[in-house]
């Protein structure tokens, strides 16, 4: 009975360090239920020890985006001699001259690693860590050049979270939030081989 217990609980941690989850504290700065949401580019800003989550983020917001008929692009544009102010004005042009009615700016802004030992009795220890990235997220309408939304969102990964975790979840969570924010429809769909 020991033993099962014993294995039990490190089944279940594994399982608990394994997930990334997602939170985002957001503010709706218009209301958008009226409008049709047609094209969307994701921009980057300094991403670099979330860098390993983006394929996934992509892959998987393209993925959704398409089910639903919605015009979608990513782009990371890596230009260091740019200011951050100048980074966005040159997504904008870019989703303006591709045709996306809107611009979602993700940008890395902390990034904490910590790491627990924890003992298991006898001559055995074990050790956990927990990753946590914040990034600050808004959203502009293209034409207009205005803030429409804007988002803090925190992401947390236990030991074998991954980045195939990470930027599934991110991407998930921003379409779960932008529909319970009326930027989408109620009717938008994540179903599918996601």
């Amino acid at each position: 009975m020991n033993k099962k217990l014993i294995q039990l609980f490190f089944f279940s941690t594994l399982f608990l360090m394994s997930c990334s989850t997602t939170q985002i504290t957001s503010n709706t700065l218009i209301d958008l239920s009226d409008r049709q949401f047609e094209s969307i580019l994701y921009g980057v800003i300094s991403m670099q020890t979330f860098s390993k989550a983006l394929p996934q983020l992509d892959e998987s917001s393209d993925r959704i985006y398409s089910l639903n008929s919605v015009k979608y692009g990513f782009r990371n544009i890596a230009k260091l001699s740019l200011s951050r102010t100048e980074l966005i004005d040159e997504y904008i042009i870019l989703a303006a001259d591709s045709g996306y009615q809107y611009v979602l700016i993700l940008e890395e802004k902390d990034y904490e690693r910590s790491s627990n030992i924890h003992y298991n009795g006898g001559n055995s220890f074990s050790t956990s860590k927990q990753i946590t990235q914040v990034l600050s997220s808004f959203l502009i309408d293209v034409k207009s050049k205005d803030e429409v939304w804007n988002a803090e969102i925190q992401v947390d990964s236990g030991d074998f979270g991954n980045s195939t975790q990470s930027g599934r979840s991110l991407a998930h969570t921003i379409i779960d939030k932008f529909k319970e924010d009326g930027v989408l429809p109620p009717f938008f769909t994540k179903s599918g081989n996601y």
